[in-house]
C-alpha cells in the first residue's frame, strides 16, 4: 500500500541519516577517540608527525608546550619561510624544483641577490606565512584554540571534523608572497627590484613571528585559565 511504502522510504532515511551520525561522531564534550590518544601518544616520542619530519627552530618551543596540554596534539607545522625556488616546467614545488634559498628567519637582502643571480630558469621567490594543524580533543578545545588563533591575527583559521569524531584546527596566515623572478630566457627583474621583494619578503616574516608571539602566549594563558578554574573548584 501507499503508506507501506512511505513508511519504509522513512525508515531508509532514519538508517541513512543514523548512519552518517554514527560516521562522523564527534565527541561534543569529554569523548576521547582512539586516533587522537593514539597521536597523544606519538607526541611524547616523534618530532613532527609530518613527513617532513622536524620541527622549525622558531617553534620548537611552542609545539612542545602545545603538546603537553592534554586536550591537544600538534600532526604537522611550518613556522613560516622565505624560499628562492627553480620550477621545471612549471612544476609545484612538491616535485622538480630546485631549492636555491630557503630560510624560516630573515634573509640577508645581499646574499639573496648573489645566489638569484646565478639566473637559473623559472625562478621564484615565495614567502609562506606560520600553519600548524592541532588535533583537538572535543569541540570546546578547537573553541578555545580558535580563540587564540583569532586574537593573534591568523584570521584565516578554522576547525576540520574528519572521521570517527577526529576534529583538527589548523592555524593559518594569509599573507603569502610568490614573485616571479626568471623564465626560460632568464631574469625578468632589475638587481634592485629583487632587493625590494627581499626586503618585502623580510618584513612579512618579521610580522609573521610577532603573530606568532602572541599565538604562543594565548596558549600559555589557556594553561593558567585551566590552573585558575581548577583553584576555584
Amino acid at each position: 500500500s501507499k503508506q507501506t511504502v512511505v513508511a519504509v522510504a522513512g525508515l531508509s532515511l532514519l538508517s541513512i541519516l543514523a548512519y552518517f551520525l554514527s560516521y562522523f561522531a564527534m565527541p561534543l564534550k569529554t569523548g576521547v577517540n582512539k586516533s587522537f590518544t593514539i597521536k597523544k601518544r606519538l607526541a611524547g616520542t616523534t618530532a613532527d608527525l609530518s613527513r617532513k619530519g622536524d620541527i622549525d627552530e622558531p617553534i620548537k618551543e611552542l609545539i612542545s608546550f602545545i603538546n603537553g596540554l592534554d586536550e591537544y596534539v600538534t600532526t604537522s607545522s611550518c613556522s613560516g619561510r622565505i624560499i628562492v625556488l627553480s620550477k621545471e616546467d612549471g612544476d609545484s614545488c612538491k616535485k622538480g624544483c630546485k631549492w636555491i634559498l630557503t630560510s624560516h628567519t630573515t634573509v640577508d637582502t645581499s646574499e639573496a641577490l648573489e645566489k638569484v643571480k646565478c639566473c637559473e630558469k623559472n625562478m621564484v621567490l615565495k614567502f609562506e606565512p606560520f600553519i600548524l594543524h592541532v588535533q583537538c580533543q572535543d569541540v570546546h578545545a578547537a573553541k578555545e584554540m580558535q580563540n587564540c588563533a583569532l586574537a593573534a591575527g591568523f584570521r584565516n583559521s578554522g576547525s576540520v571534523f574528519g572521521r570517527g569524531g577526529n576534529i583538527t584546527f589548523a592555524v593559518r596566515g594569509t599573507h603569502g608572497l610568490e614573485v616571479p623572478l626568471s623564465d626560460e630566457a632568464g631574469l625578468l627583474v632589475t638587481e634592485d627590484y629583487i632587493r625590494y621583494i627581499v626586503d618585502k619578503a623580510n618584513s612579512k616574516m618579521c610580522e609573521n613571528m610577532r603573530k606568532i608571539e602572541k599565538f604562543s602566549r594565548a596558549v600559555h594563558n589557556l594553561k593558567r585559565n585551566e590552573i585558575h578554574q581548577r583553584l576555584k573548584h
